[in-house]
């Protein structure tokens, strides 16, 4: 397990997995065994946890960094990389592969007695909208759920509109630091980013 996030209401719970290591017998040496990065999502109504298995989702990457599911629990994003991270003078992070993906996972409607309705909005969302390979360390929903920040390696925030027929779109960016974003946070007024750079 890599990575982890509840719901706002705490009736769900996001798992992020990834790479695992697997001890050589001969040399006792840890090999990394290059791992299918996926997301799964649990039910937590009850007293005990469920996965949910229309709410499983590949990412393609080895493993899985962060996730985080929207307010509205409408959404579910995943930041996830290929491969090993590379530490460059200062302090920038290579990577050769890194993926911003978010899923849509409850339709607009929100009619559960709609079956059919419901099973073809599970199965046209099942590929997620890949946002970026830029590099993406941090990433965070607003709390009205309607768009999706997100931090780099690059130093820049960028923020996704999450409100438009066709899934998410790159809406602003933000420059204010000179080392990669680590980490974010916010509420309706305010954001608050981390930097490698020793900025906030």
């Amino acid at each position: 397990v890599s990575a982890l996030a509840f719901s706002s209401d705490g009736a769900l719970l996001a798992l992020g997995t990834g790479a695992a290591l697997e001890h050589s017998t001969g040399t006792g040496d840890a090999n990394v065994l290059q791992g299918n990065g996926t997301v799964k999502i649990f039910d937590l109504s009850s007293d005990i946890p469920k996965p949910l298995p229309d709410l499983t989702f590949i990412t393609g990457d080895d493993q899985v960094d962060s996730v985080a599911l929207s307010n509205d629990r409408r959404w579910l994003a995943a930041g996830s990389h290929s491969g090993w991270f590379v530490w460059e003078p200062r302090s920038l992070i290579k990577q050769n592969k890194m993926t911003l993906q978010v899923w849509k996972i409850q339709d607009d409607s929100n009619d559960p007695r709609d079956k059919m309705r419901d099973a073809r909005f599970r199965n046209l969302n099942r590929v997620p909208s890949v946002l970026g390979r830029n590099g993406t360390l941090s990433l965070a929903f607003a709390t009205d759920s309607k768009c999706l920040i997100s931090g780099g390696t690059d130093g820049l925030l960028n923020l996704w509109d999450l409100t438009g027929e066709r899934g998410a779109t790159k809406a602003l960016r933000f420059i204010g630091h000179h080392g990669p974003v680590t980490s974010l946070t916010g509420n309706d007024k305010l954001l608050v980013t981390g930097s490698l750079d020793g900025t906030v």
